[in-house]
């Protein structure tokens, strides 16, 4: 069985009216790399507010979102379509670690995972100065 990774991010804002009065707003984002699938409910996430697994580790990284240059102009051509992003993260806690260069691509359709947006991804990493290259690539 070959595993894949998978990256987790959750953005929730539950009321006072959904959690029986336990909390009044509770805003939370949460990010970890999975080994395995994982099926989340609300329940699940008021049972255990973080994730758990093999893989999970603690991270603070920096991130740089890029957009293209003339995404401006081509916005104004046809509003429903939104430009790629490119994205650059670095991890803050390793102190060799690298700049990565990802970007997400467009959802897949909602017929094919109704519960989640799901999004395929590209990644690269980079040798010297990532934000001078994706400068390069036209992205501001």
């Amino acid at each position: 069985m070959t595993s894949h990774v998978y990256e987790v991010a959750l953005f929730g804002e539950f009321f006072s009216k959904d959690l029986s009065g336990r909390t009044h707003l509770l805003s939370m984002f949460i990010r970890h790399k999975l080994m395995h699938n994982v099926a989340l409910t609300l329940a699940a996430i008021l049972n255990r507010i973080t994730l758990h697994s093999e893989s999970a580790h603690q991270m603070h990284s920096r991130e740089i979102v890029f957009e293209p240059f003339d995404a401006h102009y081509a916005r104004e051509r046809d509003p429903t379509n939104e430009p790629v992003l490119l994205r650059a993260r670095k991890e803050l806690l390793e102190p060799k670690a690298k700049w990565i260069l990802y970007s997400y691509l467009k959802p897949e359709s909602v017929r094919v995972h109704p519960e989640a947006t799901v999004r395929p991804w590209a990644t690269c990493q980079v040798v010297g100065d990532a934000l001078s290259f994706a400068s390069a690539l036209g992205y501001v």
